[in-house]
């Protein structure tokens, strides 16, 4: 069975093995910009990018979820800046980075809300990361 994890070579985040990679295809190594010059001539740029790419994981309402703790392990992770992480992704490997630029870099809604909320809660999420 593949899984999909999330590791900082000291913890490890076992996320469940339905979580979309919800952007996989909408992303381009190559980026390109076009000017047109005083002369009226087209000046074309591009190049290949190295890093970047976004990786952006969640369930929906009927599947995917994951226990507030997890939740919470994860919101510590995004909490420090420059936190670099592992993924595998049924076994691809990335080295990611939190999307904090598209804030929340982690998004958690409760399947059933409860007051106080407990650790085994389940939730809804979205992870925003980046391959660096």
């Amino acid at each position: 069975m593949t899984t999909i994890t999330l590791t900082d070579s000291t913890t490890t985040i076992t996320l469940p093995d339905d979580t979309l990679w919800r952007d996989e295809l909408d992303w381009s190594p190559v980026d390109q910009s076009i000017e047109y010059m005083l002369s009226g001539a087209l000046d074309i740029q591009g190049g290949t990018r190295l890093a970047g790419r976004p990786i952006t994981l969640g369930g929906d309402e009927s599947s995917s979820w994951l226990a507030r703790v997890t939740i919470l392990a994860l919101m510590t992770w995004a909490g420090i800046a420059g936190q670099s992480l592992t993924l595998d992704y049924h076994g691809r490997i990335f080295t990611v980075m939190f999307r904090h630029q598209d804030a929340p870099a982690v998004d958690a809604k409760a399947v059933l809300e409860q007051v106080p909320p407990a650790d085994e809660d389940w939730y809804w999420f979205t992870i925003k990361l980046m391959a660096v």
